[in-house]
This record gives structure tokens, sequence and C-alpha cells, in this order.
């Protein structure tokens, strides 16, 4: 989602303080221009990726900044102020294009190049396309003088090439497209470009030799590649293989925090706390402090630990006793041969629960509509057996 926040925003140059729409957070969806324009949504954005001083008409992306000490004599020639007015052409292109001059002026040959770049773009909105097709030149010609400058556009191998081709196509010069994105395959025997700038470059031929200027975007060009059945193809299957590999490993966290998990992990730690119920006054609280180690070393969801842990609290349910019937009534929500597994632990739970059977009532009633994968917890809300948790009274042994 894209969204805006308005900021006052002092100028650099004359110090004007005003009010400005500024970017505050967007995103993409969908493929980029051959010349790397974003898609949607970002690309809606390119009006708030410069500003513009009211008072004295200084152009930056943050006028906010001080510019180069050469912005003030740009800025009083007739070219900036000329085109600061517009001459027909949107204010988002416009304002770019000054943007620009500056950093030429500042000797920023590639900032420079993507000012003109963007003010393309904008007139590529505003259907003006004489003057596109001018900006792309402007920016294509600033970009070499950047990369004669050592300063490339792109770090990944052959991109530069690339969006090259891409300017001077859309321009109309297609041999020099064709020869940048000759040059740009050649990097391949070299070292290697990645496979989707490969598969711009091999576009960018392909579109030159057809004399086409129409825009075109990165996914145009990956399909275009002549293996790319066999790529898409080997992408589903590697979609797939993941999708699987995410579906077991969902199962198997299903599983390692399953009610039949509980029940496992219960009857192994079972002979561990079959001794004495607690001895001397105890309130809930310490009650609940001396069951939170066993839930913590049994595989629960946090929620299940908690809403025990929180019966305990509440209602001062005595910690033997609670473990027996806990196990019992998970057991219960497991199938009959799952059951008669655990004939000595459910034995053994029912001897912990002698003399609580109104505890044990409860938790049956509450896990009614668990299953032996998963957990659902739900307090009775009607009148009858196991409608009410029961509560013990804060003394000492209760067994």
């Amino acid at each position: 989602m894209t969204s805006f926040s308005s900021q006052r925003i002092d100028c650099g140059v004359c110090g004007h303080s005003q009010i400005l729409s500024v970017l505050a957070s967007t995103n993409r969806s969908g493929s980029p221009d051959l010349d790397l324009r974003p898609p949607s949504m970002e690309r809606e954005t390119l009006h708030a990726q410069v500003q513009s001083c009211t008072a004295c008409g200084y152009c930056a992306p943050s006028i906010g900044q001080r510019p180069h000490a050469s912005a003030g004599a740009t800025m009083k020639r007739a070219a900036y102020r000329a085109m600061l007015l517009g001459n027909g052409l949107p204010s988002t292109a416009s304002h770019m294009a000054c943007w620009g001059m500056l950093e030429e002026a500042a000797d920023q040959p590639l900032r420079a190049g993507w000012a003109a770049l963007k003010a393309a773009w904008a007139c590529d909105d505003a259907s003006k396309q004489g003057a596109a097709k001018q900006f792309r030149e402007l920016a294509a010609d600033r970009f070499d003088r950047a990369i004669s400058a050592r300063q490339m556009p792109f770090e990944e191998r052959g991109m530069s090439h690339a969006l090259m081709a891409d300017l001077w196509r859309r321009a109309g010069r297609f041999d020099m497209a064709v020869s940048l994105a000759s040059a740009g395959l050649v990097l391949k025997a070299m070292g290697g470009v990645n496979r989707t700038v490969e598969d711009m470059l091999r576009y960018q031929v392909q579109l030159a030799w057809q004399k086409d200027t129409a825009c075109h975007t990165v996914g145009q060009a990956e399909r275009a590649a002549p293996d790319w059945p066999e790529r898409e193809a080997a992408a589903a299957a590697e979609r797939q293989r993941c999708d699987e590999a995410q579906r077991a490993a969902r199962a198997l966290e299903r599983e390692r925090l399953s009610p039949r998990a509980l029940v496992r992990s219960l009857a192994s730690l079972t002979t561990m706390f079959t001794g004495p119920e607690e001895t001397g006054a105890m309130d809930a609280g310490s009650r609940a402090e001396k069951i939170r180690p066993w839930l913590e070393r049994l595989p629960l969801p946090p929620s299940m630990a908690a809403i025990m842990e929180a019966n305990v609290r509440a209602y001062g349910w005595p910690v033997v006793p609670t473990l027996g019937a806990f196990g019992l009534a998970t057991l219960g929500r497991l199938d009959a041969d799952e059951q008669a597994s655990f004939g000595v632990s459910e034995r053994m739970w029912n001897e912990m629960c002698e003399g609580h059977a109104p505890l044990l009532d409860y938790l049956h009633w509450c896990l009614r509509d668990a299953t032996a994968l998963t957990w659902h917890y739900s307090p009775p809300q009607r009148e009858g057996i196991g409608a009410k948790p029961p509560a013990y009274p804060a003394v000492g042994a209760t067994k």
C-alpha cells in the first residue's frame, strides 16, 4: 500500500518554509519495464520523488538538503527558469529536468541521468512522446558520461548495457540499441551475466530489429527466451516442491504440539509426579508456580499452557490431580486403538484424580471439540455436568 504524509520543510537554498506531501511507504506488484521503471503501485509515486520550492524554484528529491555550491548560478540561468515554468510539460517532468540540470552542474552525471529518465517517464504518462524521446536521449548521454567516469547505473554485470539499449531503442536509435545490447551479451562469454539480464539484452536486439519503440517489461523479455517453457516448468516444479515441503513442515509442527503428542509426553512423565500432593499451606498462586515447570516440559501450544496455568491460578486446582485430569480428558480425544495403548497411564491418571471428579468432568467438557491433532478448548456455556470450574480452598494437601 502507498501512503503519504505532510511535512514542513525549509528550503535548503532560500530557507522558505512550506508543507509538502512526502512519500511514507509503497510497494510494488508485477514486472518492471525494461528501463527498470517500477510496476504498480510504486509506479504511481513518481510525482513524490521530486520536490520544488514554491519560493525560489529549487528542485531536488529533498529540497531540505543544501545543494552543491553551483546550484545558485544554475538556478539563475534562463534555461532553468524556462524549464521550471514547464513549457507545456507535466510539472513532474519539468521539476525532474530542473533537478537534472543542478546535478549536471555539480558534475554528477549519474544522478543527472536518472533525473532525465524520470522526466521521460512523466512525459510517457502524459502522452508527450516527443518530449519523452528527448529526455531519453539526454538520459543516455548522461549515463554514457557517468559510465566513462566509472559511475555505473547498476552494479549487476550487463544491466547498464540493458538500460542504455532500452533508452536508445525507445528513442528510435535502433543501431545504438543493437550495439549496446550486443556488447552486453559479449560479457556472457567473458564471465557471464545472470539469466534475466541476458533475456533483457536478447529481447532488446529482437525489438530493435523489429523497429519497436514501445514500452516492454522484464517479464516479457523472460517469456520471449527460447527456453522459457522449460524454465517455467522447472519453476513450477520447484514451487510445488516448496509447497509440499511447507505442508509437511506444518503437519510435523501440528503433530508435535497435538493432543496426541501431549498424551505421549504426559505418559512418559507420569511416574515423576505421582508422589504426595502439596503439603503445608499453598494458595492458588503457589500452585500455579508449581505446575508451570511441568507445563513447560509438555508439547503444548503456548495458548493451551497459558489456559491451564490460568485455571490453576484462578481456581486453586491442585497440581497432581490437574495433570491427571488433563491427561484423561486429552486421552478421550484419541481413537479407541490409540487409547488402548495407554492403558497403564490411564490407570495412573485415574488414581491421581481420585476424589476430583468435578475437575475431571470440567476438563472433559472443555476439550470436547478437540481431536487427536487439533486443540480446541471451549469452556461450557450451559448448566450441567462440567458446567462450572471447581474451586479449591487455599489449604494444604488436597487429594
